[in-house]
């Protein structure tokens, strides 16, 4: 029940000290934490004129913070307002940057030359064969003419014939416009090579390019590869020789001094499956062999093989 009765400061004291030692008892029951101990301290209670100060200073402390707030949100005012407008200025500059390069693009594409087939075999592929040794305006060299074409005349010009020392063709060149892929004339080319197979008895290397972009067929033996260029003469009357001279290696005679010896029958069954891979037309094999199994010794035996048999004359 309230009363008016004062409360003196002995009163006030006492209370406030009861009151400190519950707030311990509480904390130390219920709280979760570690209870560091505290003793209290009547000498920290505000006094009156104390008091006074102290509320005045606080006075002083929330109105220069006030003002500083009010000092920071004007200078965050004016900071977002500049960002919105770097921001436009921004969007303006890259609208016109954009329609620069639409420009410049559309410029760009009056002085672009589109090279057909003929430019680009006068550019590039004439360039590629001098550097293989080649010489394109040679005799029989360009449009050679075959027949047996599966067309109305039963003829076709073959865009480049590169011929052996004995006469016989030793590659063909299919050339497509440097925007075209070359694989366009992968079949054309097939057919010229079966012509002039047919003609002469001997199947040519197929070689289809762009200028930029050139693959390696030899039909006989493996599936297309990219290549950086043409090849030489005696590089690719090497390719053919090897069609005839090669020694089957699937079932290899294995140096057993060099892998597979003293019981390594694992190494025997690693040479044996990579040359089965080469016999069926691979050209890549993977093996997976543990620290200390003998890679160096498999890959040692693999080379001795196929140098013997004529499948390989430089192996790095």
């Amino acid at each position: 029940v309230h009363s008016e009765a004062k409360i003196s400061t002995r009163e006030a004291l006492l209370i406030l000290r009861h009151l400190f030692d519950f707030l311990n008892w509480f904390a130390i029951c219920y709280s979760t934490g570690i209870f560091v101990e505290s003793s209290f301290d009547e000498n920290i209670i505000p006094q009156g004129a104390t008091d006074d100060k102290r509320a005045q200073e606080l006075q002083s402390l929330v109105k220069s913070l006030q003002e500083q707030d009010a000092k920071n949100n004007k200078a965050q005012s004016e900071l977002l307002e500049q960002h919105e407008q770097l921001k436009s200025d921004y969007d303006k500059l890259l609208q016109q940057i954009q329609v620069q390069k639409s420009d410049k693009k559309r410029l760009a594409e009056k002085y672009v030359q589109d090279p057909n087939e003929a430019a680009t075999r006068e550019m590039y592929i004439d360039l590629m064969l001098r550097e293989a040794g080649w010489d394109p305006k040679g005799e029989n060299v360009e449009e050679y003419e075959v027949s047996g074409m599966p067309n109305r005349e039963g003829k076709g010009w073959v865009d480049y014939v590169l011929w052996g020392d004995d006469g016989k063709p030793v590659g063909l060149i299919e050339a497509k416009r440097t925007t075209a892929s070359p694989k366009k004339g992968k079949t054309q080319a097939k057919l010229y090579a079966d012509c002039l197979e047919n003609q002469f008895g001997q199947r040519p290397i197929i070689f289809y390019s762009n200028g930029f972009e050139t693959w390696l067929w030899d039909d006989m033996q493996y599936p297309p590869r990219e290549v950086y260029g043409f090849y030489t003469r005696g590089q690719l009357q090497t390719l053919i020789n090897r069609r005839n001279m090669k020694d089957s290696i699937q079932s290899p005679k294995i140096n057993k001094e060099i892998a597979g010896g003293h019981g390594r029958i694992y190494q025997e069954e690693a040479i044996k499956r990579v040359c089965e891979q080469y016999q069926e037309g691979y050209r890549k094999a993977l093996l997976v062999m543990a620290t200390g199994s003998g890679k160096t010794r498999v890959s040692a035996a693999i080379v001795d093989i196929l140098t013997k048999s004529n499948w390989a004359k430089r192996i790095l």
